[in-house]
Order: C-alpha cells, then sequence, then structure tokens
C-alpha cells in the first residue's frame, strides 16, 4: 500500500479570486486543493510553470478558434460567402477558414474544414458598393 504524505502551506493570493476559485469548487464538488494539485502536477511533468501556463492559454485559444470555425462552416453551408468584419471590411469566409486551418488542433474538426475548402462551388464575385449600383443599372 502507498501512502501519500502531504504537506500544509501558506500562499498568499488576491481574496476576491480565491473565494471566486472556492466557489467554482463548490459547484463543481472539489475541493479547492484538488485544483491547485493537479496544476501543480502539470507545472512539474512540463518541468517549467511558464510552459504550463502556455499550454492552459493555448487551450483556451484553441476553444476560440474553435468556435469562430463552426460559425464560419455553418455560414458556408447555408451559402454565405461572404461578411462584414468590425471596420465594415468584406471578407471572405473560406479565406478565414485557410488561414484558421493550422490553429485547428481537433483532427476531425480539421478534417471538415479541409473538405469544404475542397469542395467546388462558384462563389459570387467580390461585391462592393459601386459594383452593386452597377447591377442594379
Amino acid at each position: 500500500m502507498v501512502t501519500e504524505l502531504k504537506t500544509q502551506i501558506g500562499v498568499w493570493i488576491d481574496s476576491a479570486t480565491w473565494n471566486a476559485y472556492k466557489m467554482l469548487c463548490s459547484r463543481e464538488k472539489l475541493r479547492p486543493a484538488e485544483g491547485l494539485e493537479e496544476f501543480l502536477k502539470v507545472v512539474n511533468c512540463e518541468g517549467s510553470v511558464a510552459a504550463a501556463l502556455q499550454l492552459l492559454r493555448s487551450t483556451a485559444d484553441d476553444e476560440g478558434v474553435k468556435a469562430q470555425v463552426e460559425v464560419l462552416m455553418k455560414w458556408s453551408r447555408q451559402g454565405k460567402y461572404w461578411f462584414y468584419d468590425n471596420r465594415g471590411k468584406q471578407v471572405n469566409i473560406k479565406g478565414v477558414l485557410l488561414e484558421k486551418l493550422g490553429k485547428i488542433r481537433d483532427p476531425r474538426l480539421r478534417a471538415e474544414v479541409e473538405a469544404l475548402l475542397k469542395e467546388k462551388k462558384e462563389e459570387p464575385e467580390h461585391v462592393t458598393p459601386s459594383s452593386f449600383k452597377n447591377l442594379l443599372g
């Protein structure tokens, strides 16, 4: 039988951060020490605090990329080819998907995006306000 020895430590942490963390632990039925112990195991496994923090941050970034890609794929499947970015610039959906392709870690999602990008569909020309007026006559 292996007995794990524990040690008590004292660490100064911002009280608002600690209280929010304890509430999350309570909601998920975990002891506050469990999350910290697991984080420390990741740090020790990585051999670097900075590497472990980067790993956590990149996971959050992955979720953001995944969400963006899923929305763009849905739009593309619905026949939408362009959208306006926050500066009012018209952006090609497949072009954005191609840019995001290298950042997608989920192999299933990456394969779906690749298949979508390889589909042969006739896309409308880039529409500008002046070309739209020309179409109307």
